[in-house]
């Protein structure tokens, strides 16, 4: 994680406070990201195989550089997809950047040329590419799609809750080159949900193994994954309660 503020304010650099920190990202697998086909698909063929087949993507001409833009509800999995990316990314030799900041995103562009091929993810980035076109969305622009920097390899994650307040200019091919929308979980996810987070870390399967989910999927409809993994943690926890240490699950 990377806070550059201290440029942008034009302080000295100080190494207790602005040097970069170490966020923890083994801990994220493919199986722990429930999403659709759809946008399983897409973070595959977008990004994924450019991560682990960087090698032979340049024997066949495929540019390494890529932007992608995720959106959806709060809770619905763009900080656990960019988590397993980042994961993809380390376990594939590349280096990931966090930007603490949007506003810092030109800078941080700047450093991950040095450590090519290399990833940034940045959160909300509404916040600096909203409204009008200003210098500021210019310099970005300038940084994505620049003569300079149309072989690097470099991988821009981006998101947003507000997809529809960015400026135009910047959600075209060379700045955001794929956009992955996130929706809340179809029946078929919401049940590998219920899968998922009724074990626990040792395997065990909390829930009643011949108890049907189906009605339980059809409840939980609607809900984002971060919703449905706490009322699964609810179930579990009122599993420990029962003298049998086994509950069905009832919502």
């Amino acid at each position: 994680m990377i806070d550059l503020a201290w440029i942008r304010e034009g302080l000295n650099f100080n190494p207790v406070d602005h040097a970069p920190k170490f966020i923890e990202v083994s801990d994220v697998t493919r199986n722990d990201l429930i999403v659709s086909q759809k946008v399983d698909f897409a973070l595959n063929t977008s990004v994924l195989l450019r991560l682990e087949q960087r090698d032979r993507c340049r024997r066949r001409g495929i540019p390494i550089k890529h932007g992608m833009l995720l959106s959806g509800l709060y809770g619905t999995g763009k900080t656990l997809a960019a988590k397993l990316i980042a994961n993809t990314a380390v376990e594939n030799g590349w280096t990931v950047f966090y930007l603490k900041d949007a506003r810092d995103f030109t800078t941080a562009v700047r450093l991950a040329e040095l450590y090519s091929p290399s990833v940034i993810f940045v959160e909300d980035i509404d916040r600096v590419m909203a409204g009008k076109r200003t210098f500021k969305m210019d310099q970005v622009f300038n940084v994505l799609d620049g003569i300079d920097t149309k072989t690097l390899e470099l991988i821009t994650i981006l998101t947003t809750n507000n997809v529809q307040v960015i400026h135009p200019g910047f959600l075209r091919a060379g700045r955001v080159d794929s956009y992955v929308f996130l929706d809340v979980p179809g029946e078929p996810e919401i049940l590998r949900l219920i899968e998922r987070y009724g074990v626990d870390k040792e395997g065990q399967r909390i829930l009643h193994p011949k108890e049907s989910f189906a009605p339980a999927a059809k409840a939980l409809y609607g809900l984002t994954p971060a919703y449905i993994a706490e009322a699964l943690y609810k179930a579990r926890l009122q599993a420990m309660t029962t003298i049998s240490g086994m509950a069905i699950l009832s919502i």
